[in-house]
């Protein structure tokens, strides 16, 4: 028998409203199965398994909190918080460990999936461009993680030694570029989405460096700002631009970015 999809829903927190939801599409609606208010800007959720990992955007500290879905119920496993960041904005998950970006401190960060040892930490030193602004990572392969960072412009590229992130190197964009969000490709490519200047950009990562294949436009800058890209039917992505508000649908096509 079929069952119901069902989303999890979370969000900034206001007014006492639930900011955290598990929610079911019943073919007519969306009914709420269970919701809590957390009052800490759960601003992004990650699912492993049964359980979820919640980034609180929250001033001052960084702030995470683990959940599980038991009998259509959210129920809370534990809470932490670090003084070293602040403004945790996305989680990754590399398979060994939870890989966090804080948008207010510019921190990168690994922490164990029980929230209770940083296992590691980095940051861009602020410069003539901006203050760093870490938005969000992924992981290119088992070993390489990308993560990139809008305030500075750049692509910080790690290569993971003994499990720990160690910096190979720093790829600046140009100027005002805003990097968001970078998607896996095969064969060593990668996706990224920059907001500030509205465009997708291929690059290819290869022995510590990479370089970009191509760029295309999305809109003018101010008016529209990419982001929460994903991937279409395995072989094209989607990209919502809030502030027109539409939807651009790329793929990649003989190295080409194709809208």
């Amino acid at each position: 028998m079929a069952t119901n999809p069902r989303y999890l829903i979370s969000g900034y927190s206001q007014n006492n409203a639930p900011d955290l939801a598990l929610v079911e599409w019943t073919g007519e609606k969306l009914q709420t199965l269970h919701s809590v208010y957390t009052g800490e800007n759960p601003s992004y959720v990650l699912k492993k398994g049964k359980e979820l990992f919640v980034a609180h955007e929250v001033e001052a500290v960084v702030v995470l909190s683990k959940w599980r879905i038991e009998k259509d119920q959210l129920t809370l496993l534990g809470r932490s918080e670090f003084a070293f960041g602040s403004g945790l904005c996305h989680l990754w998950d590399t398979g060994n460990f939870l890989v966090g970006s804080c948008w207010n401190s510019g921190h990168f960060f690994a922490v164990d999936y029980n929230l209770q040892s940083v296992l590691w930490q980095d940051i861009l030193i602020e410069n003539e461009r901006k203050a760093p602004h870490a938005h969000a990572c992924g992981m290119l392969n088992q070993d390489v993680l990308i993560c990139c960072d809008m305030g500075m412009d750049a692509l910080l590229l790690y290569t993971l030694q003994s499990g720990i992130p160690q910096k190979e190197s720093c790829f600046f964009l140009s100027k005002d570029a805003g990097p968001r969000q970078m998607i896996p490709l095969p064969n060593n490519d990668f996706l990224v989405v920059c907001e500030t200047t509205p465009q997708l950009l291929l690059c290819h990562y290869k022995a510590g460096s990479c370089r970009q294949k191509c760029a295309v436009p999305l809109g003018k800058a101010g008016e529209i700002w990419p982001g929460g890209a994903c991937t279409h039917l395995g072989d094209s992505f989607i990209v919502p631009l809030r502030g027109a508000p539409k939807i651009a649908q790329a793929k990649i096509e003989k190295e080409k970015i194709i809208l």
